[in-house]
């Protein structure tokens, strides 16, 4: 049952990056079908098959042979993991992890995100986090210190707050702190190695969080 939510999660994870980027496109994501955005050739079915398909043709384009990103195979794991710890045990943890791997493919492509976004994930995170209404009231009231304040020394992104905050209240500090230490090396390293100055944090968060909890639901079960 695993292996069969992981190929689910995995072709879930294959197309929210494609549906990201044609809504940020205004292009049609239901009819068109998937095709190289260099040469524009229409892909064959065994190019599209989550993960197996990057592996085998080693990350590029089978006839031009542009380099596909990477994001590509990382969401793809990430949300086969995603539907492996989830996918029989809680639908709306699942609906909220879903929530940020979305914003956080918006904030990949995009650098933001839209604020009708937020009353979903805060509702959805407050709704099943397994903290006391009063941890809860006092961490949106130091979000929002921290919203403010950050709003004139602009130290990290709005958005980025958000997700920390919803990250917070749905899981605890533990899955909190891990996440943030891992999201905050890895985007480091990421622009160490890319010399970038600005990344899209979120998606470090949203990717990182999975490989917490994937880890901590193995460390359970030993």
């Amino acid at each position: 049952m695993k292996i069969i939510l992981f190929i689910y999660g995995s072709i879930i994870g294959s197309f929210l990056p494609l549906l990201v980027e044609r809504i940020i496109a205004k292009k049609n994501f239901i009819w068109s079908r998937s095709q190289c955005t260099v040469c524009c050739r229409k892909l064959d079915w065994f190019e599209l098959i989550p993960i197996f398909s990057f592996v085998t043709l080693r990350g590029k384009c089978r006839v031009c042979k542009i380099k596909l990103p990477y994001y590509l195979l990382v969401y793809e794991f990430s949300t086969g993991f995603l539907f492996t710890l989830y996918g029989e045990q809680s639908f709306k943890i699942l609906c909220l992890l879903i929530c940020f791997e979305i914003i956080s493919l918006f904030d990949l492509f995009t650098f933001q995100f839209s604020l009708w976004w937020l009353p979903l994930i805060f509702a959805l995170a407050i709704y099943d986090s397994p903290m006391p209404y009063n941890d809860i009231v006092s961490i949106l009231i130091l979000y929002l210190i921290i919203l403010l304040i950050n709003y004139k020394f602009k130290w990290i992104g709005n958005g980025d707050l958000d997700l920390l905050a919803c990250i917070l209240i749905s899981t605890n500090l533990m899955i909190f702190a891990h996440t943030l230490l891992l999201a905050s090396a890895s985007a480091l390293l990421y622009c160490w190695f890319k010399k970038n100055k600005v990344v899209p944090f979120t998606p470090f968060l949203f990717n990182n969080l999975i490989v917490v909890l994937f880890l901590k639901s193995i460390l359970v079960t030993m």
